[in-house]
């Protein structure tokens, strides 16, 4: 796959070499803060239900597998016509880049 634009040298950097480690520095800067965000949720989630196991057994009563079922397909179908208009748009056909970005938002 061809890209249709070209790298070119931002204002604020002296050369090539500093900009590409500047954007991995950034990249690696990103995940670890994903890494911190959700290692402290899933630490919190494990304190809390270790600590109330009693509340986590009462909530399952109301669970629905349907439910989550419904949403996760929903999710991956979404997703999946995502990256269709995605590859539409390269391949420049609007119309079924459209057709699947309208079922992505329905």
């Amino acid at each position: 796959m061809s890209d249709s634009h070209e790298l070119h040298l931002q204002h604020h950097y002296r050369d090539m070499e500093q900009q590409h480690d500047a954007a991995k520095l950034g990249i690696w800067l990103f995940l670890a803060t994903e890494i911190l965000l959700f290692g402290g949720l899933f630490c919190g989630y494990a304190v809390f239900r270790a600590n109330h196991e009693d509340l986590f057994v009462w909530g399952e009563q109301f669970l629905d597998e349907r439910y989550g079922a419904a949403n996760t397909a929903v999710l991956l179908i979404s997703s999946l016509t995502m990256a269709m208009a995605i590859t539409y748009v390269q391949q420049e056909k609007k119309r079924a880049a459209l057709v699947t970005l309208g079922i992505t938002f329905v």
